[in-house]
């Protein structure tokens, strides 16, 4: 009769423990989810650490519930994977997270190409000078929020190829995009600078390191 007894005050706080595990795992995954998006549309060193920070210590809480889950499972049964499920789901959560915030930077990219548009017309015009060596361009006021950095040239056929460098990482890490006039980057002799190029739409491309 005792040991029934020890058994079901056993159960009660078992389950007790899996409510907290379970509410703690489920605040961390929000704050990983929060932290995933605010980085993937607007890279910066602070956010990447703090990510970084957030998976190592969600790896650990998954496992630290997983393990309780395997020495719970005899005493309350399935339940017992609460927290463990709830791991998985934010998991899979942050990934389209990271998504969500790649559309977030879209957008914002769209609602600001006009802006972007100007000073291509500018360098065009030859209103902002640019020559036939990749130098830094600075942005004339109203316009230096579009990126902490401006690199631009113009090649012999004068074919303008402007980096607008939005942001960053850490250690050493970049990330912004790309203006080239005949819509091939290809072409450009500095084009080795970013091992990834991808397309947003004519002559606009993304580019990160």
């Amino acid at each position: 009769m005792l040991s029934v007894v020890i058994h079901i005050d056993d159960k009660k706080d078992f389950m007790i423990q899996i409510k907290i595990q379970g509410k703690k795992t489920f605040l961390l995954g929000i704050l990983l989810c929060a932290a995933v998006f605010l980085f993937a549309s607007h890279k910066t060193q602070r956010l990447q650490l703090i990510v970084v920070s957030l998976f190592l210590i969600f790896i650990v809480v998954f496992a630290v519930n997983l393990i309780r889950a395997l020495s719970r499972w005899k005493t309350i049964g399935t339940q017992a994977l609460v927290p463990v499920c709830i791991s998985v789901l934010f998991f899979l959560l942050s990934h389209h997270a990271a998504h969500l915030g790649w559309k977030a930077r879209m957008q914002k990219f769209q609602s600001q190409k006009p802006q972007y548009e100007k000073i291509i017309s500018l360098m065009q015009k030859v209103e902002i000078f640019v020559g036939h060596k990749l130098v830094r361009v600075d942005l004339p006021n109203g316009y230096k929020h579009l990126a902490y950095s401006v690199l631009a040239d113009k090649d012999t056929r004068d074919v303008l190829t402007v980096e607008f460098l939005t942001e960053g990482g850490f250690p050493v890490k970049h990330a912004g995009f790309l203006y080239r006039s005949d819509d091939n980057p290809l072409e450009w002799s500095h084009i080795n600078r970013w091992p990834k190029v991808s397309k947003i739409e004519p002559k606009w491309y993304r580019i990160s390191d």
